[in-house]
């Protein structure tokens, strides 16, 4: 079981950078998930420098990653926060 360092109002993300912060903000609004390629849209910067900050997260269980079903192709991988 996950231990979140912030609560709903997103107390405690003092202890992320602004740019996890707000990778976090966006997951809190969209609790189905958000793919790679609409953070970094959202966030305005690389998809594989988004990919960093989700694996960081990852690796501190504050994010958690999913494969997605697809129409086509290869599915698509969702991250959201723990449950």
């Amino acid at each position: 079981m996950t231990c979140l360092l912030y609560d709903r109002d997103m107390n405690g993300l003092h202890m992320f950078g602004e740019r996890q912060q707000v990778l976090l903000k966006a997951l809190l609004h969209q609790p189905a998930g958000l793919t790679a390629d609409r953070l970094a849209e959202h966030l305005e910067i690389s998809r594989n420098a988004v990919t960093q900050h989700l694996a960081a997260l990852q690796a501190g269980d504050y994010v958690e990653g999913r494969y997605g079903a697809a129409s086509r192709g290869r599915p698509s991988r969702l991250y959201q926060l723990p449950m």
